[in-house]
């Protein structure tokens, strides 16, 4: 019994290792190509796009690990100004990975749906983070200037992170199911 909980959880190690270097490669596009085109005035968010797929197609262990690294690397490469997005990035990957265990179907269509309750949380997130970091907050103008800005650009280009972690989902996968044959 110990030497399969072992296997599987070499399997995670393994798993996270290979998505951390995916994550960081996608971050480095986020903040460097990606960041500079800033559709509506708000750069996409690639990185909470790819745990709303490592959520999707994974294990709650990984896509929760994968959360944090995720939410570190935003936090590191200036994507947010303070930590606390790593707490965020975490509880919205599990969360995500409870809905999807509820019986939500692992298809392309549900990622959509997937991606718009991450993009939906992280606008909430914003606007909340403003507001106590604000000496002036005006809620709508905080909607219409930067939380809708966000959610709209981070839905138009999230389709670039489910491709490349789809396709690496499957790699890992097929990779992981040989190994345990």
């Amino acid at each position: 019994m110990r030497g399969v909980e072992s296997a599987k959880a070499k399997i995670v190690l393994y798993k996270c290792a290979l998505y951390s270097i995916a994550l960081l490669v996608v971050g480095i596009l986020q903040v460097t190509f990606f960041g500079k085109i800033n559709m509506l005035g708000a750069a996409p968010d690639l990185l909470l796009g790819a745990v709303a797929t490592l959520c999707l197609y994974e294990d709650g262990r990984v896509a929760s690990i994968c959360g944090i690294i995720s939410g570190f690397f935003y936090t590191a490469l200036g994507g947010f100004s303070i930590p606390i997005y790593i707490l965020f990035s975490f509880l919205s990957s599990y969360t995500l990975w409870i809905i999807r265990e509820s019986g939500f179907p692992k298809k392309h269509s549900s990622y959509l749906i997937m991606a718009m309750l991450a993009f939906g949380a992280k606008a909430l997130f914003n606007v909340a983070e403003l507001s106590l970091s604000a000496q002036s907050f005006n809620f709508i103008e905080t909607l219409y200037r930067v939380a809708i800005p966000e959610f709209i650009s981070s839905m138009l280009l999230c389709p670039i992170s489910y491709l490349i972690f789809f396709a690496l989902t499957r790699i890992f996968n097929k990779t992981t199911y040989s190994r345990k044959e």
